[in-house]
């Protein structure tokens, strides 16, 4: 499946109406783009690498709504900016061990207020990509100041797995 087809399944299948600004890691083809279309009135700031910087811009500056994105070059390792209400990050799960995803989730944490959202989204099954069961990531969500609200299955490979910040 083509990652335009995965974030449009994703926009269908999540209410992003309820957020006013949404930070977005990314180092492929940004899902905030695929949101921005459907919900002209939100603000997004994309995090990205510097090797796809240049593609995400020409992408954004084709649309009427570009003035709605702030672009930072950065990593899910780096200070994250502040001011957002819903995080979004892909398979944040099949990229990275107990250990390290602890560490990511803890900085996601400081960036964001109690009662706002972050979102994972694995393209693939996380039970079946990594050693991780459902109940092993609530804990890891917990000891990070998270809890897990919902987790929306796509289809057989696509999760949305909301969580909220405590």
């Amino acid at each position: 499946m083509k990652k335009e087809e995965i974030n449009e399944l994703i926009v269908d299948n999540y209410d992003f109406s309820q957020f006013n600004k949404i930070l977005e890691i990314t180092n492929t083809h940004s899902l905030a783009i695929t949101i921005a279309e459907r919900y002209k009135d939100l603000k997004f700031i994309i995090v990205l690498s510097n090797e796809i910087l240049e593609e995400i811009k020409k992408e954004i500056e084709s649309k009427e709504f570009q003035e709605n994105f702030e672009l930072i070059i950065g990593s899910i390792f780096d200070n994250l900016p502040k001011g957002y209400n819903l995080c979004v990050i892909k398979n944040l799960l099949e990229n990275y061990k107990n250990e390290e995803l602890l560490n990511i989730l803890n900085n996601f944490s400081k960036s964001m207020q109690i009662n706002d959202r972050l979102l994972i989204i694995e393209e693939n099954d996380f039970t079946k990509t990594t050693n991780l069961t459902e109940e092993q990531l609530k804990q890891i969500l917990r000891n990070s100041n998270f809890i897990l609200t919902n987790n929306i299955k796509v289809n057989n490979d696509i999760n949305i797995i909301e969580t909220i910040r405590l």
